[in-house]
């Protein structure tokens, strides 16, 4: 400590007039004092009898300097060594100029004095701290905090003196522990406990926020480090899992039903993505056993679809539903959904086909007429097949049949329609029209009128004999709409039992309203 006080430091021998030299030697003082105060040794200053000596080697003179010429920092003044060091500067050549400075500077100095001692006593403090990670998180990593150095009066610089570099070792050592903490929740914990879209934020509570804080910072990025390596390790565990699982189960439209269709699947993994490189190691692992089983299983679907019954009211199974789009869009499941939705289509094909006969044979309608051709009287271009009616009927649940009445020539042809009840209501819902041959169009019959309703089916409008009708197309209904005067060419509501007609509303509104008969 003496040879740093030693003028000889200064490469021109004068400490006085080299201000970097100075402060080099006052730093080594500092420290030298610091590290001795610290193991408990006595600070002794510099001989009194020299102190004017070295005060005269001085041009200019300040608490710094004055600190050099005593060979001891101001932390450690206290007010008896003060006193004695304004009496012997009475003495020296500027004993005055010492007078001055010390009656100026006492304020200051008795306050550096205090804080210092404040801070040595709380880095005893945090030193006999267990090394743990709650005492660095609580510590800040063995720092205090601005506002409460301000609350006693100490500078950033004195804190980083006396707990700066005296506790790097300790808060290295601390660091340390608070990280094997870590490692032990990051490798201890499973999905279930830890969940993988929830790791990182667990840094957020065991180390808090590194506002500014160099060693909670470095702990937190150690800490999201070990969190990201959980998630990479946990998802790939999980995938490998799943990967055994695939290989492991039967190679079947139901293993590939049960097992995600042989897929990755990230329900596991809680929303985290995995990296392409492992998608793609994945796929390849799996590669042979998804193309097995969607071999068999498309010929499972082939030989289920064949085999069902398309008038069967049972419900289908699971295999047979295959083609409402519960099949992953996946390149290499393409065949499998495409047997599934070929099948539907033909499965439902059937089905049509063998309701259309049921309805045609139970219709009434003989072959003559059921082969025919039906219109509405007053659209005589928009005519349409008999048979093609019942059947589109019988796909709406709507039935079709040709009741007639009378004899020979005074025998009438009609069509009835009745439409599927409303739900929580039982009362029949039907329409009757009379059809009558065309003259002029063999094979060819006209709707003449609605001859009867039976329950509520609104028929919003007029018959179709009034003379201000005519048809034209419409966005609506591309085929018929009622134009004429009278505000006639707004179309009025439709009721939901005419729109299941299979020849839709306008068919329906051409047929027109039961005539009235007069009164004989």
């Amino acid at each position: 400590m003496r040879a740093a006080t030693s003028p000889a430091l200064a490469p021109d021998g004068s400490l006085d007039r080299n201000g970097a030299a100075r402060q080099a030697a006052l730093e080594f003082l500092r420290i030298v004092a610091d590290r001795l105060a610290a193991s408990g040794q006595p600070l002794e200053a510099l001989p009194g009898d020299t102190v004017c000596e070295r005060i005269a080697t001085f041009g200019y003179l300040d608490i710094e300097r004055l600190e050099w010429a005593v060979g001891l920092p101001v932390e450690y003044w206290d007010r008896p060594f003060t006193e004695d060091l304004l009496r012997k500067a009475q003495s020296c050549k500027d004993g005055r100029t010492v007078v001055r400075l010390l009656s100026q500077s006492y304020p200051d100095i008795e306050k550096r004095r205090k804080a210092a001692l404040w801070l040595r006593e709380e880095r005893e403090r945090l030193l006999a701290l267990p090394l743990t990670l709650t005492s660095f998180r609580e510590t800040n990593g063995l720092q205090l905090g601005g506002e409460e150095l301000r609350r006693n009066g100490v500078t950033r610089m004195a804190h980083d003196r006396f707990l700066g570099a005296p506790l790097d070792p300790r808060r290295t050592e601390m660091e340390q522990a608070a990280a094997r903490e870590l490692r032990e929740v990051f490798g201890g914990d499973s999905l279930e406990i830890l969940p993988l879209n929830e790791a990182r934020s667990q840094c957020d509570r065991l180390v808090g926020t590194p506002w500014g804080n160099e060693a909670l910072s470095r702990l937190y990025k150690t800490c999201t480090g070990m969190a990201e390596d959980y998630v990479a390790k946990s998802v790939r565990q999980v995938f490998q899992e799943q990967a055994g699982r695939i290989e492991a189960a039967p190679k079947t439209f139901a293993g590939l039903e049960a097992n995600n269709w042989f897929l990755m699947g990230t329900g596991d993994v809680r929303g985290i993505y995995p990296p392409a490189a492992l998608v793609t190691e994945f796929n390849g692992k799996v590669a042979d056993a998804r193309a097995e089983a969607v071999r068999t299983a498309t010929g499972e679907v082939d030989k289920a679809f064949a085999a069902a019954d398309p008038l069967s009211d049972a419900p289908a199974s699971g295999i047979l539903q295959c083609g409402r789009g519960m099949i992953p869009s996946h390149e290499s499941l393409r065949p499998l959904a495409q047997a599934c939705q070929e099948g539907s289509r033909a499965l439902a094909a059937r089905r049509d086909e063998l309701r259309c006969q049921e309805a045609l044979k139970a219709s009434g309608g003989g072959s003559g007429l059921l082969e025919a051709a039906l219109r509405p009287k007053a659209a005589a271009g928009n005519s349409f097949r008999v048979r093609q009616l019942v059947c589109e009927a019988a796909r709406q649940k709507v039935t079709v049949t040709f009741p007639t009445s009378g004899m020979l020539w005074w025998s009438k042809q009609y069509v009835e329609a009745r439409l599927p009840a409303e739900r929580g209501r039982d009362q029949v819902r039907s329409l009757r029209w009379l059809i009558e041959p065309v003259a002029d169009a063999k094979g060819e019959w006209a709707i003449s009128r609605l001859e009867s309703k039976t329950g509520e089916v609104t028929l919003p409008f007029p018959e179709v004999g009034s003379s201000s009708y005519r048809w034209m197309p419409s966005k609506r209904h591309p085929h018929l709409r009622p134009h004429g005067g009278g505000g006639r060419d707004q179309e009025p509501p439709v009721s939901a039992a005419t729109r299941c007609l299979p020849w839709g509303d306008d068919a329906v509104r051409s047929w027109g309203a039961p005539r009235r008969r007069r009164a004989a």
